[in-house]
């Protein structure tokens, strides 16, 4: 039992091949990310934590309260935030030495109100974006990105779909009401 009033369950990742750790936000939009085989939280007080992602030894979140992607210090348990991406993150996917993340605009126009993210979006004097970005996991630069202009508020979840031509790279976007988009890039 998760000592811990989970409204939602936002992410899961597998560490090893076995079940790894589990993203969870309350009502309010404050979340924790628990380790499912030590049955016990890594780090709590984070705003919307997303997706989390185990790749090479390292755990990554997306922390969509604040817009930022980063890596959880397992012996510190400590989030750091690498990159900042303009609007609400939602899927992670590991591509080469790239995350692909997903990001969404705020579907209710007020969301954003009164949480990091809609804070450093005023600071920055930038727009909430959606759409999809690739990061470098050397140097956490955005090395590409495509964005959605119109017709779509939200990105729920980002997969990679490995083919045998090299010079094509496939996603799935898993967008809301279980449309799936696939994009050949």
């Amino acid at each position: 039992e998760i000592p811990f009033r989970a409204e939602y369950v936002t992410g899961f990742c597998l560490r090893d091949g076995q079940p790894g750790y589990v993203t969870l936000v309350d009502n309010v939009g404050l979340g924790l990310v628990y380790d499912i085989r030590r049955k016990e939280i890594v780090i709590e007080n984070l705003s919307y934590p997303r997706d989390c992602l185990w790749h090479e030894g390292r755990l990554y979140l997306l922390e969509s309260g604040t817009g930022y992607i980063g890596e959880i210090d397992l012996e510190s348990r400590e989030f750091i935030k690498e990159r900042f991406l303009p609007g609400f993150l939602r899927g992670l996917t590991v591509v080469d030495k790239c995350l692909v993340v997903g990001s969404s605009f705020d579907r209710y126009e007020s969301l954003f109100l009164g949480t990091s993210l809609g804070a450093t979006l005023k600071k920055e004097k930038v727009q909430d974006r959606c759409g999809v970005y690739v990061v470098s996991l050397e140097n956490w630069d955005v090395i590409h990105s495509f964005m959605i202009l119109e017709g779509l508020f939200e990105i729920d979840a980002v997969s990679f779909i490995e083919t045998k031509n090299r010079d094509m790279t496939i996603f799935e976007l898993s967008l809301p009401d279980n449309y799936m988009k696939t994009l050949e890039i």
